[in-house]
């Protein structure tokens, strides 16, 4: 129970430091449009694809419980750190936005290939 503890713990203050470093006017949410400006600085941050930008745009909707188009700090942590939440439609879109990356025959199914492609070497399997 204490490791659950201290990774939540530290899920947590990454999702309040993200939040606090793209809320420039220390207001209580963040647009869109100040997320990425704070983003487009980071070193670690690739250059947005459209690709990329649509996926973020879907996290951002659906995040937004509200509908305000801006994200209280519960509201970013589930669009900030998608894998962890207990959103259940945003677990939804990471399952579709796998399939679309490993689906590369675009027959919405994924073969054993398209599975392991990404993991293994496909020659240990022929």
């Amino acid at each position: 129970h204490w490791m659950q503890h201290v990774y939540h713990h530290d899920l947590e203050q990454q999702i309040i430091n993200a939040f606090n470093e793209c809320n420039k006017k220390q207001d209580y949410d963040i647009t869109f449009k100040e997320y990425r400006s704070c983003m487009n600085g980071k070193p670690d941050t690739p250059p947005p694809t459209t690709k990329s930008e649509n996926r973020l745009v879907a996290r951002w909707r659906l995040a937004d419980q509200d509908g305000d188009n801006r994200l209280s700090l519960s509201e970013f942590g589930p669009f900030y750190l998608p894998d962890e939440a207990h959103h259940q439609k945003m677990h939804g879109l990471l399952v579709d936005e796998y399939i679309e990356d490993r689906d590369t025959d675009q027959d919405y199914h994924i073969s054993f290939r398209e599975y392991i492609s990404n993991s293994v070497d496909e020659k240990d399997f022929e």
